[in-house]
């Protein structure tokens, strides 16, 4: 289920006694249960307001839920899970009497929950591209679990958490180290270089802890490198993934008509063939949006962390699951090198499909990474087939002839290899009507 209605009219009507009387603005849905589903308005103007106000009821009238203001702004939004299957009512209306606007109304299936917002760390571990900000919903700077880090502490080691190279947010971080318990241990401002923060703490005992980076000032925020060293840690050398496109899974290449267009449909697959998984995880930031951060481990078993991009969910609502933005593009060229037509860049959710190279060091029997931790294995693939989504090249009017089908993973060089000359591979094609061969 996905479905988005733009340009409604909501209202609270002269002749109702209630927002929620009336059947004006009434639209019927088909909800399953031991399913959950998100209901929500969007854009709304006015009119004389652009205040929206939901009601969810049953078939038979009763209300099942409502909302006001939870959609942002003064937005609506209903996350309703029925008890049971069936027919329900969703009634939208104006907030004030008499009062009248136009929103967007979109029903979809509730969206996979984010990325988790916590990540552990350990001595020796760099952070890049960390965001910081002080959250207008929280009362103080410690307060939420935003921007959180866990870490193992050892009894009688001293352990420094750093931050540099702040933008945005005044430039202003600010640190807190918490017990297990949530209670504050330690705070640190400005100890380090300029406004960032250097917190040091020796813990009497073993136990976990909470690290948490925040703006200095509400409603700031920024980003910033952190930096966890401990009195025992010592500088590692990076293992880097290296990713390379498996040619042979190119060949599986055929012409499909869609909608009235001619589509080249090939599969596409992405082995990682380094010395290290190449490992991604997304964090939520403010707006919303789902920054992605490369996990590179280091020999010692220390780890460093780079902004590589952004996750999507939506347009991806059927997989239920997150894509790393832009990680393939697909390109056709004619005989001189010329590009005919390119694919857009395609989004995947990294996961170890097919066993690529187990002679590799360091390549696990079994696969580790999935949707839910998302990454390929040394050894492994992530295998895209040819009827997913985007994995086409629109050849709408191209004349029959010779072509090369090119592949590129991580087009936009974000990620961290080891190397990136091996990064496209392309194959040649012949394109006859809706047929295609593959050239020696």
């Amino acid at each position: 289920m996905g479905q988005t209605l733009t340009g409604l009219r909501f209202e609270w009507k002269r002749g109702y006694g209630s927002r929620s009387a009336g059947a004006y603005g009434q639209y019927e849905v088909e909800l399953a249960s031991g399913r959950s589903y998100e209901i929500f308005t969007s854009d709304a103007t006015g009119g004389n307001t652009s205040d929206p106000y939901l009601y969810l009821l049953t078939a038979a009238g009763a209300i099942a839920a409502e909302d006001d203001d939870s959609g942002g702004g003064l937005n609506s939004k209903l996350v309703f899970s029925p008890a049971s299957s069936g027919t329900y009512l969703i009634r939208l209306r104006a907030y004030g009497y008499k009062r009248y606007g136009y929103c967007s109304l979109t029903v979809r299936e509730e969206a996979a929950p984010p990325p988790a917002a916590e990540a552990a760390i350990r001595p020796g571990d760099v952070l890049y591209g960390q965001v910081f900000e002080w959250r207008r919903e929280y009362s103080g700077r410690r307060d939420g679990t935003y921007g959180q880090y866990r870490i193992d502490m050892r009894a009688q080691e001293e352990y420094t958490f750093e931050t540099s190279d702040s933008a945005g947010g005044d430039n202003d971080t600010y640190l807190y180290l918490l017990e297990s318990s949530f209670s504050v241990v330690r705070y640190d401002d400005d100890s380090g270089e300029g406004y960032h923060s250097r917190l040091r703490f020796q813990p009497a005992t073993d136990g976990v802890y909470y690290l948490r980076l925040r703006a200095y000032r509400r409603g700031a925020s920024g980003t910033c490198t952190l930096r966890v060293t401990a009195s025992t840690s010592t500088p590692g050398d990076p293992l880097y993934p290296d990713l390379i496109v498996w040619t042979d899974r190119l060949r599986d290449a055929h012409v499909s008509r869609e909608g009235g267009r001619k589509l080249l449909r090939f599969s596409n697959g992405v082995p990682n063939a380094g010395a290290g998984p190449l490992e991604v995880y997304g964090v939520v930031d403010g707006t919303g949006q789902t920054q992605a951060y490369q996990v590179v481990y280091n020999d010692n078993g220390s780890r460093t962390t780079h902004s590589v991009g952004t996750f999507s969910f939506a347009g991806h609502e059927d997989h239920n699951h997150w894509h790393y933005d832009d990680f393939a593009q697909y390109e056709l060229r004619d005989p001189s090198g010329n590009l005919v037509r390119a694919g857009e860049k395609i989004s995947f959710c990294l996961m170890d499909v097919s066993r690529y190279d187990g002679s590799l060091p360091g390549s696990p029997s079994s696969g580790v990474y999935s949707c839910s931790r998302q990454g390929i294995s040394v050894g492994w693939a992530d295998i895209y087939g040819a009827d997913l989504e985007g994995q086409h090249i629109d050849i709408t009017g191209v004349a029959d002839g010779d072509y090369t089908l090119v592949s590129i993973v991580d087009p936009t060089g974000r990620l961290h290899e080891s190397n990136r000359a091996n990064n496209l591979a392309r194959i040649g094609i012949r394109i006859s009507g809706d047929g295609v061969a593959i050239l020696p």
